[in-house]
C-alpha cells in the first residue's frame, strides 16, 4: 500500500493498493456523506455520543509576509476568527443562510450537507495540546518528525495573530 496524492484537491487524500485501486481514503465533508450514501465507502470509526469532535484547522502563513503586512495579517487573522464564529456558534454549519452560501459555490445539494457532520471549530480558534501531542506522538511512532521530544504548542504555532484578533473581537 502506498500514498498517493489528493484525488482531488478540494475532496482529500487516498491510500493505493500496489494495483491502484483505492483501499483507504480521507476526505473532508460533505464528501463522505455523499460516498456513503452512493454506497461506495463507509467510516471505520464511528463517534461515540457525547464525545467532542476533534477540530483540524488552522491557518498557515509565510511569517515574512505577515511581519512585512502585519495590519493585513492581522485583517486576514481577524475575518477568519468571524467566519469561525460564523459555523462554530448558533446553528452554524447546519443554519440556511451557511448552506445556501455553500450550495451557490459548490455541487453539493442542501439535503446532504444538512446530513453531513460539520466541521468542528472553536469560537476563539483555541487549540487542544492533547490532540497536538497525540498526532506528534503517532507520527514520531512513524519516523515522520525530525525531532525527538514532544513539543510544546507554543513552540510549534504562533499564536499573536489570533490572541490579537480575539482581543479586538472579544472572547466569546
Amino acid at each position: 500500500m502506498g500514498a498517493a496524492g489528493p484525488s482531488s484537491p478540494s475532496i482529500g487524500s487516498r491510500w493505493t493498493s500496489w494495483r491502484g485501486s483505492s483501499c483507504a481514503w480521507w476526505a473532508s465533508e460533505p464528501f463522505p456523506t455523499l460516498a456513503e450514501e452512493k454506497g461506495i465507502a463507509l467510516r471505520p470509526l464511528t463517534k461515540a455520543p457525547g464525545v467532542k469532535p476533534v477540530p483540524i484547522t488552522a491557518i498557515f502563513w509565510n511569517k515574512e509576509w505577515a511581519a512585512a503586512n502585519p495590519d493585513l495579517a492581522n485583517r486576514v487573522m481577524v475575518a477568519y476568527l468571524k467566519a469561525a464564529r460564523d459555523l462554530a456558534l448558533g446553528d452554524g454549519w447546519q443554519g440556511d443562510k451557511t448552506l445556501d452560501v455553500i450550495v451557490k459555490f459548490t455541487p453539493a445539494k442542501p439535503e446532504v450537507l444538512k446530513k453531513a457532520r460539520p466541521h468542528a471549530l472553536d469560537a476563539n480558534l483555541e487549540m487542544d495540546a492533547s490532540v497536538l501531542d497525540s498526532m506528534q506522538k503517532f507520527n514520531a511512532e512513524l519516523g515522520y518528525l525530525k525531532y525527538k521530544e514532544l513539543q510544546p504548542v507554543g513552540k510549534l504555532f504562533n499564536f499573536a495573530y489570533r490572541d490579537r484578533a480575539v482581543q479586538e473581537l472579544g472572547r466569546k
